[in-house]
């Protein structure tokens, strides 16, 4: 069931979404942290994280122009809002593949399999969540004037799904850990 959208204006996405528990638990969400991170994903000999995180960034950058383009000032900035939290998300998942690629490293066949599970599961997450994006892009970009208004109605349904779908995928990853103990 989707959150109200009164409920999406009343708190702040990265208290959602980006629960840091762990050295990173201190680290602003910055470009530079994006910087550290895709070259973090470079010696994980796995093109397909590299490859989600530059196309994360590029929709990112891409959908905040389509959207403060398109739309007034208030719903822009809503919409921004609730993109970056869905950006975010598809960066820390990321980010704990990553963290458990390293761990990976030091454990021999059997100790590894739950951990390469989990970690396939991470990076279907942050692949799934280019999707989502590219879908938002797309119906942005199909925005007419005159139907601005029903649309972004859509768009913001839309999004508010996708957000549901992060929040219990997080709550599945946390209960994943806590049996793993990541």
């Amino acid at each position: 069931m989707p959150l109200r959208f009164t409920r999406l204006l009343s708190f702040r996405p990265a208290g959602r979404i980006h629960s840091r528990q762990n050295s990173s638990a201190h680290e602003e969400p910055t470009c530079a942290s994006l910087n550290c991170l895709a070259r973090q994903l470079a010696r994980d000999n796995d093109a397909r994280t590299e490859t989600c995180l530059e196309q994360l960034r590029s929709l990112r950058v891409e959908l905040q122009l389509a959207i403060n383009s398109n739309m007034p000032a208030p719903v822009a900035a809503e919409l921004n809002s609730m993109i970056e939290e869905v950006f975010w998300f598809g960066a820390e998942r990321l980010r704990t593949s990553m963290r458990l690629h390293e761990r990976t490293l030091a454990l021999i066949e059997p100790a590894k399999t739950p951990f390469l599970e989990l970690r396939s599961a991470l990076i279907r997450d942050a692949l799934s969540t280019v999707y989502e994006l590219e879908e938002v892009l797309t119906k942005l970009k199909a925005l007419s004037t005159n139907r601005l208004q029903r649309q972004t109605r859509e768009l913001r349904q839309e999004l508010e799904e996708t957000i549901c779908a992060v929040l219990s995928a997080d709550e599945q990853l946390r209960q994943i850990e806590a049996r793993v103990r990541v």
